[in-house]
């Protein structure tokens, strides 16, 4: 069915007060957008969606399974020339030997994110026409990298039928202030001092291990359970299947999922015992913490920026969360080739998320013009986005209407009307 993002209200928009005090609840400038933006009624999805080639839907299975082939030879020569490149340096030559180690565990973690993504595109259905068959892969390809299949899948559906929900969003959904654990106000403090600029300890910490400890603590996942009822003292957990992330019938699934997370460590324990565990966090553990740092980077940068909505219950539609996803320039072959185009097509995966990787390019193009100002790309250098993004982005000022990310106590403020917003084309 069609769906229109519908008129609001000027008094909808609430953005809060502006870094220098002023209520911008009705004013034109809101960080660069103004607030007719988010009053004019959008593109439906029907719109949208025709504007998309046919072909561009094909889900080749032989194409996608090629695509896993590729990946796993990348892994396989990149596992084979480090191991015959150590084999010729002298155990004693210590720095040349942790260079090798050095550019092994970062190639490998990039291999690693192309079989995350083909995971992701069975999750998705895009895989393939077989949903068994999808299930089968992306089971296999995410319990090798310790993440819970099925657990996921269901908590990323939700994802994207509420992206950018203040309250039933999944994944990266912002805190209000008072919201804010003791780790998040000391890094507050510490950034209003400028301290966090000399070494940005915080964000490098975030890439390494802000994915599992989203899917085992839910940091940063939802307010609200499976029924809409906000989480117990209890935090949810991908791993835990009555925590309240999960209705009743995807207990055995979640089991499941833990149990292929389970084999893998078990496979990871055996090997440690013969080769020894220093060998295991070499060749697999470093380059494990290497994707999730990729994974990470892209999934913040998708839908975290100081100039895009998060929209209360009353002011989300569907079009409009999936409206608020951002692409990013290409990363050189990183993102296009090895990464299968996840971080520069973000905004046509959310309108259509079965639509393959290898159609992701030609699809996104397509939809450009009849979105028009509506789409969203932010051309920041990635590195620059990341810490911005770590910076300006800390917490919302409340959970209705439209509100948009505020950030910690900086030395100096700006103005309200700094260029703030997201380069659209």
């Amino acid at each position: 069915m069609c769906e229109a993002a519908p008129v609001m209200t000027q008094t909808e928009v609430q953005a809060g007060p502006c870094r220098d005090g002023r209520n911008l609840k009705s004013e034109a400038d809101v960080k660069g957008f103004t607030a007719e933006e988010f009053t004019k009624v959008g593109p439906s999805v029907c719109a949208i969606q025709s504007a998309i080639p046919m072909h561009c839907r094909d889900r080749s299975l032989s194409r996608s399974v090629l695509c896993v082939i590729r990946d796993l030879l990348y892994i396989t020569a990149c596992a084979a020339v480090q191991y015959s490149l150590l084999a010729l340096v002298p155990p004693d030559s210590t720095l040349l030997r942790a260079v090798l180690w050095g550019v092994y565990i970062f190639w490998q973690g990039v291999f690693f994110t192309g079989i995350w993504v083909m995971g992701h595109e069975c999750g998705h259905g895009a895989f393939s026409p077989y949903s068994m068959l999808n299930d089968s892969i992306g089971f296999v390809l995410h319990s090798a990298l310790l993440v819970p299949y099925f657990s996921w899948q269901y908590s990323h559906a939700r994802h994207h039928k509420f992206t950018n929900h203040a309250t039933k969003g999944e994944s990266h959904v912002p805190s209000l202030e008072s919201e804010m654990g003791v780790f998040s106000r000391i890094q507050k403090a510490l950034e209003g001092y400028g301290l966090d600029d000399v070494f940005p300890v915080f964000p490098i910490v975030m890439l390494l291990v802000g994915y599992p400890v989203y899917l085992f603590w839910n940091a940063s996942g939802g307010r609200v359970g499976y029924d809409r009822r906000p989480y117990s003292d209890t935090k949810p957990s991908h791993f835990n299947p009555n925590g309240g992330l999960f209705p009743p019938y995807m207990r055995e699934k979640v089991l499941l999922s833990g149990v292929g997370c389970s084999i893998t460590l078990l496979i990871l324990a055996y090997c440690a015992g013969r080769v020894g565990l220093s060998s295991v966090l070499l060749w697999y553990g470093c380059p494990y913490l290497m994707t999730n740092a990729w994974l990470t980077l892209y999934t913040s940068l998708q839908h975290t920026h100081e100039g895009v909505p998060h929209y209360g219950d009353e002011a989300f539609t569907f079009i409009r969360g999936a409206l608020a996803s951002i692409d990013r320039p290409p990363y050189g072959i990183f993102s296009t080739h090895f990464h299968h185009e996840i971080g520069t097509t973000h905004v046509l995966h959310h309108i259509d998320s079965r639509i393959p990787c290898y159609h992701a390019r030609e699809a996104t193009d397509a939809i450009k013009p009849i979105l028009g100002d509506y789409y969203r790309e932010d051309g920041t250098p990635i590195v620059k986005a990341f810490l911005k993004v770590h910076r300006e982005c800390k917490f919302i000022g409340g959970l209705n209407g439209v509100q948009f990310y505020r950030p910690g106590q900086r030395p100096q403020q700006q103005p309200c009307g700094s260029n703030a917003r997201t380069s659209r084309r």
